[in-house]
């Protein structure tokens, strides 16, 4: 379940008030299924389509609402952030916001500050926004699910709706939604979007910049694990997932690979062996180990040096071969790299194009994933 698919309920349930027992089972059965994502994912509104519901018109009229309202709280707060951080004053910011109309969104904002703002301060600010974005939708999902577990289903779409509970206005059109406005989100919606976010370390912005690709949706962002905060999903594997974090101690990006709490005694076994295995040596072109253990929430965590790059199987999947040289190159360092770990007693046991990293220029290489 999204954060879309519980707002989508909410103005529904307020459309049409004949649907709610069908809302909340939807909601609950979307809620027991892992964050999704890629095409054909389901959602609570095609399945409202797919089983007849609501037709097509009613369910794309009802995600045009949600996105809008999305798209005004990270505005709001984007904005929210400019006046804090003081370069410009409130006046200013709610100027530029009203002059984007209803297609505006935060890059578009971004857009709009070049020359009023050094860029990386605007892609910081827009880095925050979002962090507290998905801060806030990960604690409505959070206290969905604890109503859902204590109230009757009667109360669980109607309660909490903020700025989602409208007055009806409007013509209805064809299917019978009605066209009511949703309400622009305040500054002080925003302003309190952030203080649930908790500003201080859990939102300070990290000292390096964070990719665009970096998935900073994913449930544990915000989360601290091991003394390293996480920032985003950068990839998962079939035994565990990596997330790029910071850390007080360290002035650099971090690799956070976690195993969840629970995974099966083998896996855990294979982690270990991981773990130990990073920690008899150390080579340039191997991912350096800066931490590991259990956390007391229960995630064994790996903290690895973050190395912003593609690993050699999709390399080859969009290149198809590599020149002489460069394969020359990349090679002597993977060897130079096996030649100490054997020096150390360490057998990597799984090399492949996929435990290899290749930095965007294609002329360094890191060996990953010893020991398994």
């Amino acid at each position: 379940m999204t954060l879309d698919d519980l707002l989508a309920a909410r103005l529904l349930h307020k459309q049409r008030p004949d649907l709610k027992e069908r809302l909340v089972e939807l909601l609950d059965g979307l809620a027991d299924e892992p964050r999704r994502g890629g095409l054909g994912f389901r959602t609570l509104l095609s399945e409202l389509v797919g089983e007849g519901a609501i037709t097509r018109e009613q369910a794309s009229f009802v995600f045009q609402q949600v996105q809008r309202y999305q798209g005004g709280r990270a505005l709001g707060v984007y904005g929210e952030l400019l006046v804090k951080e003081g370069e410009l004053s409130r006046d200013q910011v709610e100027t530029m916001i009203r002059s984007l109309g209803e297609g505006g969104d935060c890059a578009r904002l971004e857009e709009a500050l070049e020359g009023l703002l050094p860029a990386e301060t605007a892609a910081r600010l827009r880095f925050q926004a979002k962090h507290a974005l998905d801060l806030d939708a990960n604690q409505q999902l959070d206290a969905y699910r604890s109503r859902r577990s204590a109230e009757h289903a009667q109360t669980l779409v109607a309660g909490q709706t903020g700025a989602l509970d409208t007055e009806v206005s409007g013509e209805k059109i064809p299917s019978g939604v009605y066209r009511n406005e949703l309400v622009v989100p305040s500054a002080a919606e925003a302003t309190g979007i952030l203080d649930r976010a908790a500003l201080g370390f859990a939102l300070s912005a990290p000292r390096f910049a964070v990719p665009d690709w970096v998935d900073t949706s994913d449930e544990l962002t915000g989360r601290t694990v091991g003394g390293f905060r996480i920032l985003g999903l950068v990839g998962q594997g079939a035994m565990a997932k990596v997330y790029l974090a910071d850390s007080r101690e360290i002035d650099a990006p971090v690799a956070l690979k976690l195993l969840s709490p629970q995974a099966t005694n083998e896996r855990k076994a294979r982690f270990k062996r991981e773990i130990l295995a990073n920690s008899f040596f150390n080579h340039e072109n191997v991912i350096d180990v800066y931490d590991a253990g259990v956390a007391d929430d229960g995630y064994s965590y790996l903290a690895m040096e973050f190395f912003d790059g593609t690993d050699l199987e999709q390399v080859l999947e969009a290149e198809g071969t590599l020149g002489l040289t460069q394969s020359l190159n990349l090679t002597g360092q993977l060897l130079d790299a096996l030649e100490v770990a054997h020096s150390a007693g360490i057998v990597h046991r799984d090399i492949k194009p996929g435990n290899i990293m290749v930095d965007s220029a294609g002329q360094r290489a890191k060996l990953t994933d010893f020991g398994i």
